[in-house]
């Protein structure tokens, strides 16, 4: 367990055991633990004092957490609040595989119809073409009314308005938070793996709650930002690292829906 990395951890979900011993973990691994759950960690912090603070937030509330681990992991991403640009900006509300009855053929109107063999024409397209004729051969100029052009559905969809534009590498951030010596080197990087961590949380949390959230890109970011910072004020200053972490999982979240 000391050769992987905390997100890898979360991901596993054993520490969430009652019988997991924090002591296994290391400073980084404690950190980024921590960070993902939101738990503030004493600063300066040791060992023992992260050791602490896992039992006290994480490990007395394992059960809570797992259930609410289980339920982030089986909820299905819904069309709830998508906008229908074609039914006049109405809801999305449809389950997918039911057909609207209005797009299903009226049985009535292909039973009145006459059925025509392969190149005839009804009477009606014998009379317009007839009368186009005549006009031709006496060589009366003819007034042929240009039809409306069908309006297009955008090819874009509406939903998630977010910007998903390719982002800048978070790796130089962990150099700008990184000092010379090795070991704090490894405890910035670590803090940095925290960081990342609380701010997928946050965006998850919240798209989750309200989907119409994703939708106002910039809002967004400056309110995981702003907490963010609330959180790390250490992080004062590095605005663009926080921003593409936020747009990096905007941008993995919205794949998850296609």
């Amino acid at each position: 367990m000391p050769n992987l990395s905390a997100t890898e951890i979360v991901d596993l979900g054993e520490y969430l055991s009652h019988s997991f011993n924090p002591m296994m973990l290391t400073i980084p691994q404690l950190l980024g633990i921590l960070g993902h759950h939101g738990i503030a960690f004493p600063s300066p912090y040791s060992k023992p004092k992260l050791v602490r603070a896992f039992i006290d937030n994480i490990q007395a509330n394992s059960d809570a957490l797992t259930q609410e681990r289980l339920k982030l992991k089986h909820v299905p991403p819904s069309n709830e609040g998508i906008v229908d640009v074609r039914a006049g900006g109405r809801s999305h509300r449809r389950s997918i595989g039911k057909k609207d009855p209005s797009d299903m053929p009226r049985a009535g109107n292909a039973a009145s119809r006459p059925q025509l063999k392969r190149g005839e024409t009804g009477p009606e397209d014998r009379e317009d073409i007839g009368g186009r004729l005549r006009a031709i051969a006496d060589g009366a100029p003819m007034d042929i009314d240009a039809e409306p052009l069908a309006e297009e559905s955008p090819s874009t969809p509406i939903f998630p308005l977010v910007d998903i534009s390719p982002v800048v590498s978070v790796a130089p951030a962990s150099s700008m938070l990184a000092t010379q010596d090795s070991q704090e080197n490894q405890v910035d990087n670590s803090l940095l793996d925290g960081v990342k961590a609380y701010i997928v949380l946050l965006v998850r949390k919240r798209l989750q709650g309200d989907i119409n959230y994703g939708r106002q890109s910039g809002e967004a970011l400056k309110r995981v930002e702003n907490e963010a910072l609330k959180k790390y004020p250490i992080l004062a200053g590095h605005g663009d690292m926080i921003t593409a972490i936020v747009k990096a999982e905007l941008r993995a979240w919205a794949s998850e829906l296609v």
